[in-house]
């Protein structure tokens, strides 16, 4: 690269992408957002926090392309337009861009979320918009209070001292300033909340998303006339044990209408178990001889699917296996164990995704689109393992179901936060424990060859004299791949590993819950793995049919449930559901 214009453009092709995940921001809002139930105020919210999430999760590789396209890989020197001046400039913008999309998804999260929460949490008939308007700001004062006191207690840490004989790559990622130490701690609490989500949420979703790819699906409408039978079966069961409970305590004989109406719901539910058994027939006949359109088009790409479900399980299991050597790496050869966040200044033990990555960077800028795609595969598996289990504690306990075409706003609201939330998490962790030494210094490399004075002398000297710098272009075996104790005018950290190794620098309490939340990433993900390849092989695993979607279709149903159970006296049964036969008629059930 002969002069810094391909980097200018390079913030342009950023620009491009944030306009085309504005667009998927937008698409996945109203995807998810209710029909009936909206709001344009928390729709827009949540439309402009998820967009805010994706730009910052494509930000990573920007940086990387920027410090790697400042070294020519053929001699291991920097080009002669990479001045330390424009080299700086350069690291300075991104960590200025990393900063203003922190801040903004901060003040996102802590103000303008909050406002638009509760604002319409009052929504009510008798409530005048002052009203709404007063219990919304009093609320968010709350929660900006929160933000401050958080702010506030990174000013009361001291400034840390570096020993003595502690590296010089060390102390460059200590801070002096409060205001600095400040943000570093907020950044910090950010990224603590997000791991919550990154442990739970992109684990699940990283064993979910594959499997689901490489399983042979029946097509929507099959697998609704499969649904749909098997809750006729449930409610025609539920009806004859609360007509069976009439007569538990009592010694009463069964009355004559009820025996006869005992009876049909006993034929009833044999025809049910007949017809289920043919959906299901109907549905694998459908797989091995599509006669639709649709289904046509399902044969034709299933086994690209499969073979994309195969690479992704492949990719998956390649995270994992670095995150676990990174542990162990990081647990026996830190340079200052939990002092420092288990950082370690180079890496010992061959990392898979580090290792692409690198090779891929012969084909430069191909390693820059592969940490693209893995930055969005990571916060895809988030959003759909978000989507599949809702908005929970933990992923666990759902508090909010997320349902495509039925989401209420609050719900969406608390998907978009959890979303920008995780986001700043996958990016730490990404710098930090699934690649460090790639996101560190990208595809740079240098020149390993000592030289006579040394650059720093030469640099601060004042007397004029004549030096070369080594030139490795005719001993290439001499040229390695940049890390922390290279000489750092040659290799430039990125922005993003400089910001998140300050952290386990400044902050080493902050350093060692994230460095030990990789292992409860590592069991979640092994305990959804298997979980989920056992559902693929008894064919009940589907993203379609999510928890969070089947729960709230199944609230629904159960209220008519419940309706419909209600056997004061004999006149009263009505079974008022319909049914749909494998051929895909509708038919009145049995009325009594």
């Amino acid at each position: 690269m002969d002069s810094p214009v391909p980097l200018a453009a390079s913030w342009v092709v950023y620009a491009g992408l944030c306009g085309v995940l504005w667009l998927v921001g937008l698409a996945t809002v109203r995807w998810l957002r209710s029909r009936e139930d909206s709001d344009t105020a928390s729709t827009a919210t949540a439309w402009y926090v998820l967009t805010l999430a994706l730009c910052t999760a494509a930000l990573p590789a920007l940086d990387v392309y920027l410090v790697s396209a400042t070294t020519d890989p053929t001699t291991g020197l920097k080009y002669a337009w990479a001045t330390p001046a424009v080299v700086n400039q350069l690291v300075t913008t991104v960590a200025y861009a990393h900063g203003g999309l922190l801040a903004t998804m901060a003040l996102a999260l802590f103000v303008l979320v909050p406002f638009v929460y509760f604002y319409y949490e009052e929504d009510d008939a008798e409530t005048s918009a002052g009203s709404r308007l007063a219990a919304a700001v009093k609320y968010t004062l709350f929660t900006a209070l929160i933000a401050l006191v958080v702010l506030a207690t990174g000013f009361i840490f001291q400034a840390r001292r570096a020993d003595p004989d502690a590296p010089d790559w060390f102390r460059r990622l200590l801070t002096e300033t409060a205001l600095t130490r400040a943000a570093l701690f907020g950044y910090g609490t950010l990224v603590l909340l997000g791991t919550v989500g990154y442990v739970f949420y992109t684990s699940l979703g990283l064993s979910l998303v594959p499997l689901n790819l490489t399983r042979v699906q029946p097509s929507p409408a099959a697998r609704h006339n499969i649904h749909r039978t098997e809750r006729e079966l449930e409610i025609n069961r539920q009806m004859q044990r609360t007509l069976a409970r009439r007569y538990e305590n009592v010694r009463v004989p069964v009355s004559a209408r009820d025996r006869k109406l005992l009876e049909e719901f006993r034929k009833h539910e044999a025809a049910l178990l007949v017809e289920l058994e043919a959906c299901r027939r109907a549905s694998r006949r459908s797989l091995l001889f599509p006669c639709s359109g649709s289904a046509c088009m399902e044969a034709v790409c299933r086994p690209v699917r499969v073979l994309l479900g195969c690479v992704l399980i492949a990719v998956s299991w390649a995270v994992v296996l670095s995150v676990a050597l990174n542990a162990l790496a990081q647990i026996r050869h830190s340079v200052c164990g939990a002092d420092c966040g288990y950082y370690f200044d180079q890496a010992l033990l061959a990392n898979p995704v580090a290792v692409v990555l690198v090779r891929l960077a012969d084909l430069s800028p191909a390693d820059v689109g592969g940490l693209l795609g893995l930055s969005g595969l990571l916060t895809l598996c988030t959003l759909v393992a978000l989507v599949y289990r809702g908005v929970g504690l933990l992923g666990l306990w759902q508090f909010y179901p997320l349902t495509p075409g039925g989401t209420a706003p609050q719900a969406l609201l608390h998907f978009a936060s959890a979303a920008a939330l995780a986001v700043p998490a996958l990016n730490h962790h990404l710098a930090t424990h699934i690649a460090p030494q790639y996101l560190a210094y990208g595809s740079q490399r240098f020149c390993n060859a000592t030289t006579l004075p040394p650059v720093e002398f030469i640099m601060t000297s004042t007397t004029p004299f004549t030096v070369s710098l080594p030139d490795c272009g005719d001993q290439p075996d001499l040229i390695v791949p940049c890390d922390v104790r290279a000489p750092h005018h040659l290799c430039t950290p990125t922005a993003l590993s400089t910001l998140a190794h300050s952290l386990g620098a400044n902050f080493p309490t902050l350093g060692d819950a994230l460095f030990y939340a990789q292992l409860v990433f590592l069991v979640f993900y092994i305990l959804g793995f298997a979980v989920f390849l056992v559902k693929a092989c008894h064919g009940t695993l589907s993203i379609a049919d999510t928890p969070s979607a089947t729960a709230a279709e199944a609230n629904r149903e159960d209220d008519e449930l419940r309706a419909e159970a209600q056997v004061a006296s004999p006149a009263r049964y009505r079974y008022s559901t319909a049914s749909t036969s494998s051929s895909g008629e509708r038919r009145p059930l049995l009325t009594a």
